[in-house]
């Protein structure tokens, strides 16, 4: 899902908004240049980062290691990340991005799911998957 995702920010950041995730629409930037424009580049580099991070997720993949030290390494760094990022859309102990977003990104129940773009639930079922991940790739590190 990283390589996907970040084709789709690195290359097309405005489509990503404009067609594909609706969210310029959401936020009633379609007619306006300058936010587009500021959305679209942090799309952009938001695209780059998901590109690293899944050449990051490759690299075990693509050589071998027999320790497997750098599965865990990179599902131990991006698992610290997601819980992060977790923490902060729905706990309001850390009100760092809290106040800035819109209430239907924050939430988690059926409408807020709805209205916001399909990456916000992707995000969610990741986090569950890469838990799983680096307990399992843990487990194998240590030779259980």
């Amino acid at each position: 899902s990283e390589f996907v995702r970040g084709f789709l920010h690195f290359f097309w950041p405005y489509s990503s908004h404009l067609v594909f995730s609706g969210m310029a629409d959401n936020i009633n930037a379609r007619h306006h240049r300058a936010e587009l424009a500021l959305i679209a580049m942090i799309t952009h580099q938001f695209g780059a980062a998901n590109l690293l991070l899944g050449s990051m997720y490759a690299e075990p993949l693509l050589f071998p290691n027999p320790h497997n030290s750098s599965l865990v390494f990179a599902l131990g760094i991006t698992l610290a990340v997601r819980v992060v990022q977790n923490y902060q859309m729905c706990c309001t102990t850390m009100t760092f991005f809290q106040p800035a977003l819109p209430r239907w990104l924050v939430g988690g129940d059926v409408e807020t799911r709805q209205k916001a773009p399909p990456g916000k639930t992707l995000q969610d079922v990741q986090a569950i998957v890469q838990l799983a991940g680096f307990c399992l790739a843990v487990a194998a590190y240590k030779g259980h």
